[in-house]
């Protein structure tokens, strides 16, 4: 009997290295954790052609190959998604255990997308295991169907949280192409084509096995859990108290812009090169409680640097509610500025300040730019 729809808990995300020619991994995908929701889409690179004395268009080519869009939202609960796409944190691999590097700004988030000796780290390939319907993807033996997208390249990544509710990231991703496989019963293995960039037939392949559908750690990291500090030397110039607020919602957002790399008898890009300069930017929505006394003119002779420490804090281990909170995740922002700020009130309503931060992350520069350093949730 056909399938007449696919549910949520019909599918499942997984992450592995690019299969491309000249690289092809010895290791196998893993789980993308804490999946909230996916979507991709397909961009034809078509072009018009007209002609004097038609009306019409004589024909519309296509001129590329489709570009593949693949947008994956989830759970904030710890650095495993962030480590397996390529962003560069500073991990654990669980609470009380040694940390990877020193110190958090030891190492830019954004150094392995910008390495031009390395590209592999600026690649990874994503998959999308299908069960049948009415079936969760417990394991791969359940699986009826792969969708497989090759050679993606991370263009944003967002985590945001408001109070009373859980940290929620998300990525998208640009791919070179992507593949449709049915399976057949108990096999969860599929042949992947191995990407050269200069053809679209006959391509070798690698097979590529999807492990065992599972999530580790905590579930899920909450507001009421998380620590905002915020602190400049004079941003009292705004008329704010940035120490006595209370910050209702944050976010972060990275935008990193591609520029495809064509060259002529290529029919795939070459390469999804990063664009510099690349921005943070921290938006804070907070209650508004005191004033200080200042001018905003102030702001064109004494522009201060913002330093910002966002802590997301698992409860306390086991029944003990007195506990100390575990650190799981912190978002660091290194000699930021200030973009914009506004309040507002009405009838009803708490007085509300929301602001924007941005920094320069350049991974020639530690001195500036955003850090991120947590637990694996192993």
């Amino acid at each position: 009997m056909a399938r007449n729809r696919v549910t949520y808990q019909c599918e499942a995300a997984f992450i592995g290295p690019a299969i491309i020619s000249g690289l092809v991994p010895v290791e196998g995908p893993e789980n993308f954790e804490r999946v909230q929701a996916l979507s991709l889409g397909f961009e034809e690179g078509r072009q018009a052609i007209s002609q004097i004395g038609m009306r019409g268009t004589v024909s519309d080519p296509m001129l590329d190959t489709p570009i593949a869009s693949v947008q994956i939202s989830y759970l904030g609960a710890g650095l495993r998604n962030e480590k397996n796409v390529g962003l560069n944190v500073n991990f654990s691999s669980g609470f009380s255990q040694p940390s990877y590097y020193h110190s958090s700004q030891e190492v830019s988030v954004v150094s392995g997308f910008a390495n031009e000796d390395n590209r592999s780290l600026d690649r990874r390939n994503l998959y999308i295991g299908i069960a049948s319907e009415g079936i969760d993807v417990e394991n791969r033996d359940s699986l009826t169907g792969i969708v497989g997208f090759s050679n993606c390249h991370l263009s944003q990544y967002s985590s945001s949280i408001q109070q009373g509710g859980l940290l929620q990231n998300s990525m998208s991703f640009i791919a070179t192409d992507a593949s449709f496989f049915v399976l057949e019963q108990d096999v969860g293995a599929v042949d992947m084509p191995i990407i050269n960039f200069k053809h679209v037939d006959n391509l070798p392949t690698h097979s590529v096995s999807l492990p065992y559908y599972q999530s580790t750690g905590i579930t899920a990291l909450r507001g009421a859990y998380a620590d905002i500090e915020l602190s400049a030397s004079s941003l009292s110039n705004i008329g704010i108290d940035t120490f006595s607020m209370k910050p209702q919602s944050y976010s972060l957002q990275i935008n990193l812009e591609r520029e495809p790399l064509q060259g002529i008898g290529y029919r795939y890009p070459l390469d999804q090169a990063l664009k510099f300069p690349v921005k943070g930017v921290v938006s804070i929505s907070a209650l508004l409680s005191e004033r200080n006394a200042g001018r905003v003119g102030e702001l064109c002779k004494n522009d201060p640097a913002i330093n910002l420490i966002a802590n997301f804090n698992a409860p306390p281990a086991g029944d003990d509610c007195a506990g100390k909170k575990r650190l799981a995740i912190q978002h660091k922002m290194v000699n930021g500025y200030l973009v914009t700020h506004e309040e507002s009130m009405s009838i009803g309503e708490n007085k509300q300040v929301n602001m924007t931060f941005a920094v320069d992350i350049d991974p020639d520069d530690l001195s500036k730019g955003i850090f991120m350093s947590g637990n694996l949730n192993s």
